[in-house]
């Protein structure tokens, strides 16, 4: 099942008081090679464009003196190299390629059995903390998620005119399933918004609204039922722009236990939202 070719201009986000015609939203193209090369090399200059441009809006904390904003500097400074190096390279294969025949053909994966290899969590804890939050229907022991058939997307927000890359987002099965969304053997097959960015010099101009919609319609189509993303307190844009798309905030976890003891006593929060997105239950897949 192919992601949407394109979404046209959509209704203002990020901020924005108009969304020009000229922003369209297409697929990461995979192939040929020079296209596909071409289209990493401009996702990630534009993600660490965004990513900067958000370290150097941090506002002055009460008790963040100069060094702990160096601090702060560092550890993110190494986060995005670590992004660009282990993910962006990796697009065409950890998200954009489509499924193989073969792949297509086999049993589904089960997502708390995959975050074993993934995120170095034994299958059982994945599903055990997902039933802590969830539950099971009957009240009972948990299930195991339901089967996750698609690597996922990629989309590139970029000016009809020119070209020109203004922003990015990815959509994937989460490595492991957040205990928001509960193990249930009922519980709906989630995805994961990720590597959402727009260029500072693009923003005002619905190119995030755009992406959002692109990866929500692909996650529809695919059969996904919720969405689920983590995005940054210092966030301001984009924390509207997900609340006004119907994003729910679902935790708060401080940025010194994400990243590290360095950020310790750090004022910012890695901000956590779902979004249930239709109703549908396919097995998903590109």
């Amino acid at each position: 099942m192919a992601p949407p070719a394109a979404a046209g201009a959509l209704s203002p986000g990020d901020g924005d008081t108009a969304s020009p015609p000229s922003v369209v939203v297409r697929p990461f193209r995979v192939s040929p090679p020079p296209a596909a090369a071409a289209d990493t090399a401009a996702v990630s200059r534009l993600y660490v464009d965004a990513m900067q441009s958000v370290r150097a809006s941090i506002p002055p904390f009460e008790g963040m003196d100069d060094d702990a904003r160096a601090v702060v500097t560092a550890v993110v400074d190494a986060w995005l190299t670590d992004i660009v190096d282990n993910d962006l390279q990796d697009i065409p294969t950890a998200y954009a390629l489509p499924l193989t025949e073969a792949e297509a053909d086999a049993p589904p994966v089960d997502a708390a059995a995959e975050a074993a290899d993934v995120g170095g969590a034994t299958a059982e804890a994945a599903a055990g903390g997902a039933a802590t939050a969830g539950g099971t229907a009957d009240g009972g022991a948990a299930a195991a998620t339901p089967p996750v058939r698609s690597r996922g997307y990629f989309f590139v927000a970029e000016d009809a005119a020119t070209g020109v890359a203004l922003g990015c987002a990815g959509l994937k099965p989460p490595a492991i399933p957040p205990p928001t969304r509960g193990a249930r053997a009922d519980a709906p097959l989630s995805m994961e918004l990720v590597r959402m960015a727009v260029a500072p010099t693009a923003r005002g101009r619905g190119a995030g609204r755009a992406l959002v919609a692109a990866a929500t319609a692909a996650a529809v189509d695919a059969g996904v039922r919720r969405l689920h993303l983590s995005t940054s307190s210092v966030m301001g844009p984009a924390l509207a722009l997900y609340a006004s798309d119907g994003w729910v905030e679902t935790g708060r976890v401080g940025l010194g236990d994400m990243m590290g003891s360095e950020l310790a006593g750090v004022p910012i929060d890695t901000v956590f939202m779902d979004k249930v997105v239709g109703g549908g239950t396919g097995a998903g897949g590109p």
